[in-house]
């Protein structure tokens, strides 16, 4: 739904009006007075239950505390926050924490767009994840650049722009995710316990506007951990997928081919399926988010 003037009390009015909603999607874009929503979220005595609703999908300036306290979605699966703008963090933050508390053990994908996050909301918002077997982490508007910018010169320094803390941000939600390991060793044998967060994930979707080295060492803990922490008798379930989209990246030759290294490591590229996808050498074209680029041969 695209709209002008939406808040987080106009979304929630909007919910409660369409009872047998299955998808929900819209962009919260405008703030409300001070206290207004406030006044509104808390003043609910009971609950709305929207049984169908399968997926919700909130752009923009994310939701008030209290916006999911006023719902109830027994069939929800799906939760994303996409092109997040943080006006006030802390509050907006109290308010992404409430939905995962609240429907985190119904939803199995989750999405969030990087913004300016504190530490301490990653470490929650990764310790939150508990039945998430789908995440889908980055800049979702990385996918959303008119080609035509392309052309002009600044592009360059359009892209400039996107502000180092948020790749800072993605590297620490990414080090939340990565699986600690420690011995222990019993009478009669020495066995390895892994701590970490989502602990059911078996997909990682990140796409970000281009990558650095320590962003690649990242994703390499990340992955050969967490391929390692399915190995053994704790029931968590092996990582299956993995898909690394840079539409700014050129692959070829790139600390990105990773490939190697991991296998060295041990993960087995029979089970896992890694994609690493970047700008196509014909055109040095970005793609939009339909994720169309051609795979990098290397990685092949």
């Amino acid at each position: 739904m695209a709209n002008f003037g939406i808040t987080s009390r106009v979304a929630l009015e909007l919910l409660k009006s369409l009872p047998s909603l299955v998808h929900f999607d819209v962009d919260i874009d405008y703030v409300a007075k001070e206290g207004e929503e406030e006044l509104l979220l808390a003043g609910a005595a009971e609950p709305t239950e929207l049984p169908f609703l399968q997926s919700l999908s909130l752009k923009g300036l994310a939701v008030s505390p209290g916006f999911a306290s006023s719902l109830t979605l027994p069939s929800l699966q799906s939760v994303s926050f996409t092109a997040v703008r943080l006006l006030s963090r802390e509050q907006q933050e109290a308010g992404l924490l409430q939905c995962l508390s609240r429907f985190g053990y119904h939803i199995t994908t989750f999405e969030l767009d990087m913004a300016r996050f504190s530490e301490a909301f990653i470490a929650a918002c990764a310790q939150s994840l508990t039945h998430v077997t789908t995440l889908k982490i980055g800049d979702s508007r990385a996918f959303d650049l008119d080609r035509k910018l392309l052309l002009d010169d600044g592009f360059g320094m359009l892209l400039g722009r996107i502000p180092d803390v948020d790749l800072t941000t993605l590297k620490s939600f990414i080090r939340h995710l990565t699986p600690q390991s420690h011995e222990q060793a019993p009478s009669s044998s020495r066995t390895t316990q892994y701590a970490f967060s989502a602990p059911n994930l078996q997909e990682l979707i990140l796409w970000w506007h281009n990558a650095d080295h320590g962003l690649g060492l990242h994703m390499m803990d990340f992955i050969s951990g967490r391929f390692a922490s399915g190995r053994g008798g704790h029931g968590s379930p092996r990582l299956k997928r993995v898909v690394l989209r840079f539409p700014n990246q050129c692959l070829s030759g790139s600390f990105l081919d990773i490939k190697p290294e991991l296998t060295r490591l041990g993960v087995d590229f029979g089970i896992l399926n890694l994609e690493v996808k970047g700008l196509t050498p014909a055109t040095l074209l970005p793609a939009r988010r339909g994720f169309d680029l051609e795979p990098n041969p290397f990685m092949q």
